[in-house]
């Protein structure tokens, strides 16, 4: 049975694709519709194929692809093609998810070590991050320009989900981590502390004793000195 992908009415709108000239953007549809795509948007296909299924040079394909994986729309190596923004555009259901898990998994083991799979179920979204920040010999160039985009990437899925949890109500039972424990144990043995020391001074005669300053037992949870 023949596949189908879909591709947004606005990719020829895309302020990415008008600054690219019309063979460029004849490779990078080819690169979203052709026959050996996968759900992943990640899948095995040779710069030969390429050049005889477009009818472009070789030459220029290698070069057009080096400019797509700086500018971190792809990732080429070892005949193996990344398109990282592939799953974003597609609509995602639970049959399109297991599609997409089950092509990542028959990846190769190298390649799937290079990969992340990021899964928003809030938003129903899916993203695959690049994990490879080395240049690789079989690679057509660095994938740095790309890693950057990933980091931005990353760093807006941290902040949202900074804002999801600051939204939540506040729950007191909510479990701690080893290290909130620690600092929490830390603070109450401090405060225990505190608090016999000024039972003590109380329990003396006033008159033998020198003025003492008043000490607030919650001084060290509050972060006083």
């Amino acid at each position: 049975m023949a596949s189908s992908r879909i591709v947004n009415v606005n990719f020829w709108k895309d302020s990415y694709i008008i600054e690219l000239n019309p063979q460029e953007k004849l490779l990078f549809i080819y690169f979203l519709t052709n026959p050996r795509t996968t759900l992943a948007g990640i899948y095995e296909i040779s710069i030969r194929e390429v050049a005889f299924d477009t009818d472009l040079d070789k030459q220029f394909i290698e070069a057009t692809l080096e400019k797509f994986t700086n500018d971190g729309r792809m990732y080429f190596e070892r005949n193996w093609l990344v398109l990282t923004n592939f799953i974003k555009h597609q609509r995602l259901n639970p049959s399109i998810k297991k599609g997409i898990q089950k092509a990542i998994d028959e990846l190769p083991d190298w390649l799937q070590s290079k990969i992340q799979l990021s899964t928003d179920k809030e938003d129903n979204q899916m993203t695959i991050f690049l994990l490879e920040n080395e240049q690789s010999d079989h690679s057509l160039s660095t994938v740095t320009p790309q890693l950057n985009i990933i980091k931005s990437n990353i760093k807006k899925l941290k902040e949202k989900k900074s804002k999801h949890e600051a939204d939540k109500p506040q729950d007191s039972s909510k479990e701690l981590s080893a290290a909130q424990k620690k600092s929490y144990a830390i603070a109450m043995e401090k405060e225990r502390e505190q608090e016999t020391r000024v039972k003590a001074l109380r329990s003396r005669t006033p008159s033998k004793l020198a003025p003492v300053a008043a000490v607030d037992p919650y001084a060290f949870r509050e972060g006083k000195k």
